[in-house]
């Protein structure tokens, strides 16, 4: 037994001598960076090693950011220090670490190899790059609010780069264009093509309110932030859809002349990422004067808007169904629910609903201080027993939110004329990608956009009885969130995140969703890049693929649906699969119908 003691003895102090000799040659050695630090616990002495390690860096890398930042006051080193701080919470982390001392009198050494420096900054250049083609995209499909988000976030994240003058991107042509030219140039060259107008001006009861119509270059935009300036203030970020804005101004006032400024940094939306939100609250914003807008009202700008309102494919849907001759009925009840909900009266329309239609319309009319923002051409189409009518713009606002958002209400009537459901409408682009299906007859076509309606609007009404419906009892839901993970040596510097995905049951995943909505004042969720296949296995089986932005009042994030869906019985969608994950896998690819 004391033969095994003194062993261990032996062993022990073996350990500490190897790990005292390798920290020696750590700290003498000029290829290593290093830091070091003490404290009562682990926790802290690890901290202050990483504050260390952090400043030895900062002198590394000072030289790169001098020719990116202005100096203030003499504070150069702070700024980049702070820059390198954003750094901290992911890779940083990744640094090996020896344990000199355990608690209570802990001390820790962080340090990395001076070679290894420029794998901290990888990932980094990666989300730069990431964000740059996310705007080449989104403003080919005309979403020039989410252009211009990503463009400026791209530039953002690369100002907090060492290598950040050197980064490149090809172009739509093939071109390779420095990223720090570049992105100023594209996120100018969107806001040079911007055309916005006055379409009309309507005053009311000390109101005066405008409506806005915005194209880019020739073509409706399918969404494009603002603020306007009300003679005080900025307003509320505006959130315009497929071309109409709408300004509200105190007073009866001469709306002649407008003046917007177009939203760019998106902090509020940041937030769904972490380590951008730190850098965007790091690095001193960057101020575009060609933001702010001057509007005026254009007859010539109204009417060639109008004659675009027919032009492209997505403004093409309703010819794709099938639209009824005789709209008396529908057209009667349409004009007395307009003015009921223009003058907030929403009592006197109660006879032209179900009894859920009702409940529905006064979750919807609730739902952010509803109001119609401009006189709509409405259309009516015919699927199956009932009469869709297609669509009154609105736009919704909240009290304890910064955000105004415009939507598209779609209203179902029965055959008696009632109005049996409301849901928020998708984009023009997201109805068209389904609209085109030729190859899938109407009824279909028309069930997957209705479905697809009715499950945004669910979780922004809060309709916790309506996805219940929709999901099979045995359905399969797997969400997938990102987790950070230790390294090993082989792995260091690489990315310390894994997506983790957990698999709920239909009432576990509802309990959480109940949770998250009893939190919420508001939740909106906007479509993008829909894909939708049929299973080549029989029956009417779907499989959806599509972007999701998931926006609320104290959350927000980004990621990508998959449905598997069943409209085997169009009035009774059923969906067997829903995953959710928040970003693509290695390949590019996210969750469809070859995965089940």
């Amino acid at each position: 037994m004391k033969s095994i003691y003194l062993i261990f003895t032996f062993f022990i102090i073996i350990v500490f001598n190897l790990n005292g000799q390798d920290i020696k040659d750590i700290k003498s050695n000029s290829l290593y960076i290093w830091g070091e630090g003490v404290g009562k616990t682990l926790k802290q002495a690890d901290k202050e090693a990483l504050s260390m390690l952090i400043d030895q860096i900062q002198v590394q890398v000072k030289s790169n950011f001098e020719q990116q930042q202005t100096e203030q006051n003499g504070k150069i080193d702070e700024k980049v220090k702070s820059i390198i701080q954003t750094y901290s919470n992911a890779t940083l982390t990744n640094t090996e670490r020896i344990v000199e001392s355990n608690e209570p009198e802990a001390k820790v050494l962080r340090f990395i190899k001076r070679s290894e420096l420029s794998k901290i900054f990888a990932e980094r250049k990666n989300k730069i790059i990431e964000f740059a083609r996310n705007g080449i995209n989104t403003e080919k499909n005309l979403q020039i609010a989410d252009a211009l988000r990503y463009y400026y976030w791209s530039l953002t994240l690369l100002n907090s780069h060492p290598e950040g003058n050197g980064i490149d991107i090809k172009d739509e042509n093939g071109s390779i264009q420095l990223l720090k030219t570049w992105l100023p140039f594209q996120i100018n060259n969107i806001f040079a093509n911007l055309k916005i107008s006055i379409a009309s001006v309507k005053n009311e009861q000390n109101l005066t309110t405008a409506f806005l119509k915005v194209k880019y270059k020739t073509q409706i935009v399918q969404n494009f932030d603002y603020s306007y300036w009300d003679g005080r203030d900025w307003s509320n970020i505006v959130s315009a859809k497929d071309g109409n804005g709408i300004v509200e101004l105190t007073g009866n006032v001469n709306a002649e002349e407008i003046k917007l400024k177009a939203e760019y940094i998106f902090e509020g939306e940041s937030a769904i990422d972490n380590e951008l939100h730190e850098v965007i609250e790091t690095i001193d914003a960057i101020p575009f004067r060609n933001s702010f807008i001057t509007v005026t009202k254009n007859v010539e700008e109204t009417k060639t808007f109008a004659s675009l309102t027919t032009d492209t494919k997505a403004n093409h849907i309703e010819e794709n169904f099938t639209e009824i001759t005789n709209k008396t009925l529908y057209e009667s009840a349409m004009t007395k629910i307009q003015k009921a909900i223009q003058n907030q009266q929403y009592d006197t329309v109660r006879s032209l609903f179900t009894s859920d239609g009702f409940i529905v319309f006064q979750k919807l009319v609730k739902y952010g201080q509803a109001k119609i923002i401009s006189e709509p051409k409405l259309r009516y189409l015919k699927h199956e027993n009932g009469i869709i009518c297609r669509s009154l713009p609105m736009r919704f606002k909240f009290k304890n939110n910064d955000r105004i958002f415009m939507e598209d209400v779609v209203f179902y009537f029965n055959e008696t004329g009632m109005v049996t459901n409301l849901t928020f409408g998708l984009s023009k682009n997201t109805i068209g990608d389904i609209a085109s299906k030729e190859l899938w007859n109407e009824k279909v076509r028309m069930t997957l956009i209705n479905f697809l309606e009715n499950y945004k609007t669910a979780y922004a009404l809060k309709r916790d009885d309506y996805i219940q419906n929709i999901f099979a009892d045995d359905a399969l839901i797997i969400i997938g969130s990102v987790l950070k993970v230790a390294t090993t040596p082989e792995t260091n510097f690489m990315s310390n995140q894994i997506v983790k995905y957990n698999r709920y049951s239909k009432e576990e995943y509802l309990k959480k969703l109940r949770h998250s909505f009893a939190s919420n004042e508001f939740i909106n969720i906007k479509f993008e890049n829909c894909e939708v296949r049929k299973s080549g296995k029989g029956d009417e089986i779907y499989g959806i693929q599509i972007k999701q932005d998931y926006f609320s009042a104290n959350y927000g994030d980004k990621g990508y649906l998959f449905l598997l869906l069943d409209i085997s019985n169009p009035e009774q969608p059923t969906i067997h699969v829903r995953t959710w994950q928040p970003e693509k896998s290695a390949d590019g690819s996210i969750y469809g119908l070859s995965d089940f």
